[in-house]
């Protein structure tokens, strides 16, 4: 890709940062951080994989998503064929 450039080191970039071995963290700095935060959630989440959702229900999705796209593309004057392998 343009732009993109191959690692020659194994060494960090440049603009890397590194905690000192000497550094400390204040009991103040970790309450001021002690909060719930974001987390990293998979798409679909993962109580969504369960043993009864084969091959059928997989079909069924895949024609919903298919449905709900052509509907979004006809709200826009858009054509939107629906692919005959999940019609």
């Amino acid at each position: 890709m343009a732009g993109m450039q191959t690692p020659t080191s194994t060494e960090p970039p440049e603009h890397a940062t590194h905690a000192s071995p000497s550094m400390t963290l204040s009991p103040d700095l970790l309450r001021q951080f002690d909060t719930p935060g974001p987390r990293y959630t998979s798409y679909p989440t993962a109580d969504r994989f369960v043993e009864t959702f084969g091959a059928a229900a997989f079909a069924a999705a895949l024609r919903q998503r298919a449905a709900a796209a052509c509907t979004w593309a006809a709200a826009r004057r858009r054509s939107c064929p629906m692919p005959s392998s999940i019609a």
